[in-house]
């Protein structure tokens, strides 16, 4: 995976601050400490990256797209929780199952993708957690080893990731991290990444306004 170079000031407190090793991946991709480099900007939405070491001290990156909208925080996990709207923004789906969890604002998701090569089919089964701070409501998202994935599909591992929402801004935020190194380079899957991002969370913001009104 090819290295960015941050600029000086950044990357000086990138060194400044690191994690314990008990603090979790959930932990280390809400942390704010830790300086974002605005990587596109496209239709009202924003795509922002930074580097974190996973646990074998190798440097992965965070992907993060913003954008703003008046909506409901409630209807955030509505929409997320309906297997139906899935098609409707994410791309490259194929199937999409939704389990309930132990409660309300617990749930599993089980996604099926088909994307171009080099990636070619792959799946993950996401445990998301539904969470209130403040002003502020996140979904915690990370991958579960439950269930053998199907035949010919590869199953991702290591994913984190979650949505972030501000009642008082009005900032809507999706992020995305793996803990694994990819094997496939960065010049190979950034323009479908960056592109599949901008699409992705720019549909769903439409179809939140859409259920808003």
């Amino acid at each position: 995976m090819k290295h960015i170079l941050f600029p000086v000031g950044c990357w000086f407190i990138c060194l400044a601050f690191s994690f314990s090793n008990d603090t979790s991946p959930i932990e280390r991709i809400l942390c704010n400490k830790i300086p974002w480099q605005l990587k596109t900007s496209e239709n009202e939405l924003s795509i922002h990256y930074r580097w974190l070491k996973n646990n074998c001290n190798q440097k992965t990156r965070q992907l993060k797209c913003s954008t703003s909208a008046i909506i409901s925080p409630q209807l955030i996990k509505s929409v997320l929780q309906n297997q139906q709207y899935s098609k409707q923004w994410l791309s490259k789906v194929e199937q999409c199952t939704i389990t309930p969890g132990e409660n309300p604002n617990e749930w599993y998701t089980y996604l099926l993708f088909d994307f171009p090569w080099p990636m070619a089919k792959r799946d993950i089964v996401i445990h998301n957690k539904f969470v209130k701070q403040g002003d502020e409501i996140v979904i915690q998202m990370l991958s579960v080893k439950e269930n053998k994935s199907k035949e010919k599909v590869t199953r991702m591992k290591g994913f984190y990731g979650y949505w972030k929402y501000s009642t008082e801004t009005h900032q809507l935020e999706y992020s995305i991290y793996s803990n694994v190194k990819s094997k496939v380079p960065t010049w190979a899957t950034d323009p479908f990444i960056e592109q599949n991002l901008i699409k992705c969370i720019g549909r769903f913001k439409n179809l939140l306004i859409e259920q808003t009104h």
